[in-house]
């Protein structure tokens, strides 16, 4: 599978905060963050659909917080690049 050049960035921005919070994507409220950067919501549907990003144990989805981390198949589909 292919990744855009958006994709491949925000995996590799999650890659390098990856042991703080900011090295997650967050969905709350139609409204989608990595970090204090907004994102486009295409760019975290496109990853979950090539299945680079995985919901954390730590969302909220009853109160509508979604966040998501990197996941091997994400960091393998960088390392193709």
């Amino acid at each position: 599978m292919k990744l855009t050049k958006c994709q491949k960035d925000i995996l590799e921005k999650m890659i390098i905060n990856r042991d703080n919070e900011d090295g997650e994507l967050v969905y709350e409220k139609r409204q989608c963050y990595l970090g204090c950067d907004r994102v486009d919501s295409r760019i975290l549907y496109g990853l979950l659909r090539v299945c680079a990003i995985s919901l954390d144990q730590y969302s909220d989805i009853n109160n509508g917080m979604e966040r998501y981390t990197i996941n091997d198949t994400g960091i393998q589909l960088l390392n193709e690049i």
